[in-house]
């Protein structure tokens, strides 16, 4: 599932990455991706089928029926007091209590809650199912991006998903593996989009196809997308951020415009972003404070950063963004 990045259960439920920032630039990088809403694309479309089903168009009836399949296979697996959060994908697995672990760390992720629980919740559902192919994505999430672990855990979440019956589980898994480790954009957005027809109304799942575009640098199509994630659920958090990001991405000069990247990045701290839970937030949150010649906000903001500990302490980006600050400020008094 993606959180796919998360459903999250993907990457799609959705992971970030490692967000390099670079003096006068910012490349974003992350994970996830799921699903493209009817805004965004045709109703009926081409798809290529993961495991080597057959390509072939789709209408809404076809969609409707196999979106009707998935929600079935597990609901009786369901709990009856399940909180979703408004997260729409179905979770595959037959164990209960991993239904709600599921939807919870996608709210973790999404609203910048506490990251040692979330890595706790993560290991419990691993524990819980090992089958469960997003248990093993969704546990990627915070294991840096440029280590044997990382790839082991996603690439054993794709091999799951291969023979999974849940076809969004299937669908969204494998594009997240095409994401994140083949870097095969066009597949991973494929895989992603059949997803998207099937739940058009997952803001999870359209943040996701946005990461993809973003990827592929595709800025306003991603911005179409993040849009669209917080029309669907206004307080998703990483949605504001996300627009920001595109705002504030000086590679693209026709949608560079830092006081919009600000603008977003303030309503994401209102909805949740949290620099304590997420040092690539803080990295982020740095850095645009930077580009509107915030230096006083830089300076301070880097100090209180430096208290969350050892990690934050030794963040080569954060180092950076202070000394370009620290560097313009004497250029100024000259």
């Amino acid at each position: 599932r993606t959180y796919y990045a998360m459903k999250i259960q993907s990457k799609t439920i959705y992971k970030f990455k490692k967000r390099n920032i670079a003096a006068g630039n910012i490349a974003i990088g992350s994970i996830c991706g799921l699903l493209l809403n009817m805004s965004l694309v045709t109703s009926v479309y081409a798809t290529a089928a993961p495991e080597g089903r057959p390509q072939k168009t789709l209408d809404s009836r076809s969609l409707q029926a196999l979106r009707a399949k998935d929600e079935a296979m597990y609901q009786q697996y369901q709990p009856k007091n399940l909180r979703t959060y408004d997260f729409v994908l179905p979770v595959g697995s037959k164990v209960p209590e991993v239904h709600q672990l599921a939807n919870d760390l996608q709210y973790y992720f999404f609203n910048y809650q506490d990251k040692s629980r979330y890595e706790e919740i993560a290991d419990r559902m691993v524990q819980l199912d090992p089958s469960y192919p997003s248990a093993y994505l969704m546990k990627s999430f915070y294991v840096p991006d440029d280590t044997p672990e990382y790839k082991a855990l996603v690439t054993k979440a794709n091999e799951l998903a291969k023979t999974h019956p849940l076809e969004s589980e299937r669908y969204m898994v494998q594009a997240d593996y095409n994401l994140l480790i083949t870097e095969d954009y066009d597949k991973a957005l494929r895989y992603f989009q059949h997803v998207a027809d099937m739940y058009p109304e997952s803001a999870i799942a359209i943040w996701c196809v946005g990461m993809v575009y973003y990827y592929s640098g595709q800025q306003q199509q991603a911005l179409a997308a993040y849009q669209k994630s917080v029309e669907l659920n206004p307080n998703l958090a990483k949605g504001y951020e996300s627009i920001a990001w595109v705002y504030s991405d000086k590679r693209n000069q026709t949608l560079f415009d830092k006081t919009m990247a600000l603008k977003y990045l303030n309503i994401a701290k209102e909805k949740g972003a949290n620099a304590k839970n997420d040092i690539y937030y803080a990295e982020y949150e740095a850095y645009v404070y930077y580009i509107n010649d915030m230096f006083e906000k830089v300076e301070s903001s880097i100090g209180e950063y430096y208290g969350f500990g050892e990690k934050y302490k030794n963040s080569e980006t954060l180092a950076n963004i202070l000394k370009w600050t620290q560097d313009k400020q004497k250029s100024t008094t000259q």
